[in-house]
């Protein structure tokens, strides 16, 4: 069972782009017994969740900001990551924020 190619090509949406980023991190955590590297993988996708809660509040779609910010949430606590974690529900609440001063 091992990596297979995701048959999705490059394109210049930010959002899509993103998601793709998302999908292919999961894998290689899932994949990747080495701790340095789950590491290097786990910041990563720490960032790119941050990244596209943060292009969703900014364009207003606060609830797909809370959905990623919550799925990143969820997932840095079930590997263990409480700084990942931490730092995207920090975010969720700076979103709360935002949509407080928004209403």
């Amino acid at each position: 069972r091992g990596l297979r190619p995701l048959s999705k090509p490059l394109t210049h949406d930010a959002e899509e782009n993103a998601n793709h980023s998302i999908r292919y991190l999961i894998r290689a955590l899932q994949h990747c017994g080495e701790p340095g590297r789950r590491n290097d993988i786990t910041v990563k996708l720490a960032a790119v969740y941050e990244r596209l809660g943060d292009l969703y509040t900014s364009t207003g779609r606060f609830t797909r900001a809370h959905q990623h910010y919550k799925q990143g949430v969820q997932l840095f606590q079930s590997i263990g990551d409480v700084q990942a974690a931490s730092a995207l529900a920090f975010r969720l609440g700076e979103l709360f924020l935002a949509r407080a001063r928004s209403s």
